[in-house]
């Protein structure tokens, strides 16, 4: 392999609304996707979205001209959910067509659009992609196995990447990256496997996808691994941080169900260094999850994506790695984003994890000591505070415990026994 080191432009979270401007959803819906752009265009709407929204068109082409400019992209990872919130409600309410067979046609057309634009600026870059709990035609975390849904992102995603069969029964697959020396990519659909997703359903897909995993990592004890899927491991922090007590583990709210965590993370440690990085979205945020053996050990490192929606307060964010194509570590990361505040609404270079944090590479070894530091220097964890939220505010300082915490006592008894202890 030529180069040593390869560029992957790092996106997640998206959430395009569609409906944006009611005024014209019944022209998206009567009209062809090829003419979408310019019903688009002569939309009154020509603000990027503000906080509190999710990305409009015009967001949409600002980032899009934005991401197109990075030079020598060699490929990207795409951490889910590239939906708006509410796409049905919204749908609904700006057309005649209450009827479901519409609004598949509707959100049809809305995912073709994505996938010409990304084509349109990203010529040529494959990009990997998995779901978020919003890609769905039935609701927020409520995407059917084997449904049309699956089939329909599969067929109409081909010009990108072949997403391979499996991808239609659960959205899950394996494939391997050519830029990257003996790689495989894992991809979940962990929504399945969400504490949000609703029990009782006929197929269990949370556990077909980790039987499958099991399988597939059977196979890579030899490989560099990549994974992939939407909800991060570990403590899902909102819910959490509005409690007065988390000495009570019952009390602290995880992102995946239980059964699922644990025999997850359990397969994920056993093949240990192997794993180089796990990918993820979710939290709209910029931050980062160490996972420890039973020694307290680093053995894995989930890397959380900031969002290009900037609904939950957050900049429009993304960011590009540079990886060693050999060890397949990442060695550094630039995040770039959108300052929503300012009148010229520019893309702006935030920072370089090298630079910042004085590391080399991100292994679970290096993360580790950057989050050790972070907990330790002042001047440390100002920089990851402003920055978790894309430079919009910072994380408030009677909370910082509970924030830092949940980037490495990821599981609800050992994150309260934190607090027992102060």
């Amino acid at each position: 392999m030529g180069s040593q080191s390869a560029k992957v432009l790092s996106i997640s979270d998206l959430h395009f609304d569609s409906c944006y401007d009611a005024s014209i959803v019944e022209r998206l819906e009567q009209s062809s996707v090829n003419e979408w752009l310019d019903i688009f265009e002569s939309s009154k709407f020509q603000q990027v979205s503000s906080y509190g929204e999710d990305t409009n068109y015009p967001l949409l082409m600002s980032f899009l001209q934005q991401v197109g400019t990075v030079e020598d992209v060699d490929f990207a990872i795409f951490s889910g959910d590239f939906l708006g919130h509410g796409l049905q409600r919204s749908y609904e309410k700006a057309t005649s067509d209450k009827t479901m067979a519409g609004f598949e046609e509707f959100i049809t057309k809305t995912f073709q659009f994505l996938v010409m634009q990304f084509q349109s600026f990203l010529p040529g870059i494959c990009i990997y992609p998995t779901l978020g709990n919003d890609d769905s035609f039935d609701g927020d975390y409520k995407i059917a196995p084997q449904g049309k849904f699956l089939s329909m992102v599969h067929d109409n995603y081909a010009p990108i990447f072949s997403l391979p069969e499996t991808f239609k029964d659960g959205g899950y697959y394996v494939t391997s990256i050519p830029q990257l020396e003996n790689n495989s990519l894992i991809v979940l659909n962990n929504t399945f496997m969400s504490t949000r997703y609703p029990d009782g359903v006929a197929i269990d897909e949370g556990q077909i996808q980790l039987e499958w995993l099991k399988t597939e990592l059977q196979d890579c004890t030899d490989k560099n691994v990549w994974l992939l899927f939407h909800e991060p491991l570990g403590i899902n922090i909102y819910p959490t941080v509005k409690k007065d007590d988390y000495s009570n583990p019952a009390d602290v709210d995880i992102f995946l169900k239980k059964n699922y965590y644990t025999e997850l993370v359990a397969e994920l440690k056993a093949l240990g260094s192997n794993v180089k990085i796990l990918f993820s979205g979710h939290t709209h945020m910029d931050s980062f999850r160490v996972l420890h053996d039973a020694e307290d050990k680093p053995v894995l490192f989930n890397h959380i994506t900031p969002a290009v929606s900037p609904i939950f307060g957050n900049n429009p964010g993304y960011q590009v790695f540079t990886v060693d194509t050999k060890t397949n570590y990442a060695i550094d990361r630039e995040t770039f984003y959108l300052e929503l505040n300012d009148a010229e609404q520019t893309w702006k270079f935030e920072y370089s994890f090298g630079e910042q944090y004085g590391t080399k590479s991100m292994t679970p070894d290096s993360m580790h000591d950057v989050w050790l530091e972070i907990g330790s220097k002042e001047r440390i964890q100002d920089g990851y505070m402003k920055c978790y939220h894309v430079n919009n505010g910072t994380i408030p300082q009677k909370d910082w415990k509970v924030y830092y915490e949940t980037m490495s006592e990821i599981n609800p008894i050992d994150f309260s026994d934190e607090f027992k202890s102060t």
